[in-house]
């Protein structure tokens, strides 16, 4: 109860990056897991959830994976990386959803795009438009070393 009431609004970075690890691994971590490491990292806070993108890469290194940031990538790009196996870590920053989020694109088709999502909310497709209104255009692919 203690680390959910001090992480439920913050550890999206985590989750995010719990999704991807374990799709690669088969493994079972937990967000807590993660969220142990990228602490001890510092690169997350309970007030301000991950405080740069680049916290990301210095979190998943810490289990063996590697990351590549997407410059200014289109969605285009980021949906045909996530459709050829490769999930995609993308931001909704604060100024475009509230409190800021951070989830996985999945892949992607001409009308939605298809997401794995921590909030509660469990966005699984989302309409291209919509997304584009909400997406910051951070990208980054995180794989196995």
């Amino acid at each position: 109860d203690s680390e959910y009431n001090t992480w439920a609004y913050s550890a999206c970075s985590a989750a995010a990056m719990t999704v991807v690890i374990n799709a690669y691994t088969h493994k079972n971590y937990r967000v807590t897991d993660i969220l142990k490491v990228e602490t001890q990292v510092h690169e997350i806070t309970p007030d301000a959830g991950l405080l740069q993108n680049q916290g990301i890469g210095v979190t998943v290194a810490k289990f063996g994976f590697a990351s590549t940031y997407l410059n200014f990538p289109t969605l285009d790009t980021v949906e045909q990386i996530g459709n050829q196996g490769h999930p995609v870590i993308v931001n909704f920053p604060p100024d475009r959803w509230p409190g800021g989020h951070i989830l996985v694109v999945r892949g992607g088709d001409s009308n939605n795009v298809y997401l794995a999502d921590s909030s509660a909310l469990n966005m699984q497709v989302m309409a291209r438009a919509t997304f584009m209104k909400y997406w910051g255009g951070f990208g980054v692919v995180v794989f196995p070393k």
